[in-house]
């Protein structure tokens, strides 16, 4: 079972206030440790973090990410990532840099929260566009769930900045956490999730040494559609192929923070 659907399964279409801060932290924990292995998820969304069975969540579908590190910003290859998701820059098909990822998961937030995004009801790409460049200003000052000390830091240190200081966001949502007592772990509060009732993602499903590789011939298939040059789109798959080869591949997709 993914995160969406766990959040659909509940009585008000959204999780407790504390579960949400806590989903949040797990997630810039997770996407902290791909980024610095240099890689970018560039699909970040509610349906690819999956429930484990003990109730942490999972990263998976590297489908669509990159390998970033030799790659200018300046480059453009078109619109990548899921429209409802998709941060600000990837609506414009600018490349993606670690923010891009940041960015949606503080949508995530939002929806798990209230239970809607601004946007939800609307399938014109432009429209929504302009709603997530009125939402770092509008949507998180004005619901009374979130901190303003949260709404600031995402108007100030994410949706204005080029790179991510995960100190800083990490810190900010642990002095959340000490004012309001949320406790870091279970993840979910007993009546939001029990393992006998929802399916869930057994580790012992994916096969170790194809994980990633599986992952790897995607993103190939679709790198190799968007780039024009051979040498370019082979110097690509010879990075990443070899920055993942050093690292296992359940760590790659799984941070568990105890």
């Amino acid at each position: 079972m993914n995160l969406n659907q766990l959040r659909l399964n509940q009585p008000t279409l959204r999780f407790s206030v504390q579960t949400s801060f806590r989903l949040l932290y797990k997630m810039i924990k997770i996407l902290e440790y791909i980024h610095s292995k240099q890689i970018l998820h560039c699909d970040i969304k509610p349906d690819n973090f999956m429930i484990s069975q003990d109730g942490d969540i999972i990263l998976i579908d590297f489908g669509l990410s990159e390998y970033y590190q030799d790659f200018s910003c300046h480059q453009k290859l078109g619109f990548k990532g899921s429209l409802k998701f998709a941060s600000p820059n990837q609506h414009l098909g600018k490349k993606s840099i670690p923010i891009d990822d940041i960015i949606p998961l503080f949508y995530i937030f939002y929806q798990n929260i209230t239970g809607i995004l601004p946007w939800d009801t609307i399938s014109n790409p432009h429209e929504i566009y302009q709603l997530k460049i009125k939402f770092k200003s509008f949507s998180l000052f004005n619901h009374s769930l979130i901190p303003l000390s949260l709404a600031l830091l995402f108007e100030s240190s994410i949706c204005n900045s080029k790179t991510v200081n995960y100190q800083l966001i990490l810190d900010t949502l642990s002095k959340l956490f000490n004012s309001q007592s949320i406790s870091l772990s279970p993840i979910f509060e007993s009546n939001e999730y029990d393992e006998k009732i929802f399916p869930s993602l057994k580790d012992d499903n994916y096969k170790k040494d194809t994980l990633l590789e599986n992952n790897i011939d995607k993103q190939e298939q679709y790198y190799s559609s968007q780039v024009t040059s051979p040498e370019l789109s082979q110097n690509f798959f010879t990075n990443i192929k070899s920055t993942v080869s050093k690292i296992n591949p359940f760590s790659f997709i799984m941070l568990r923070i105890k």
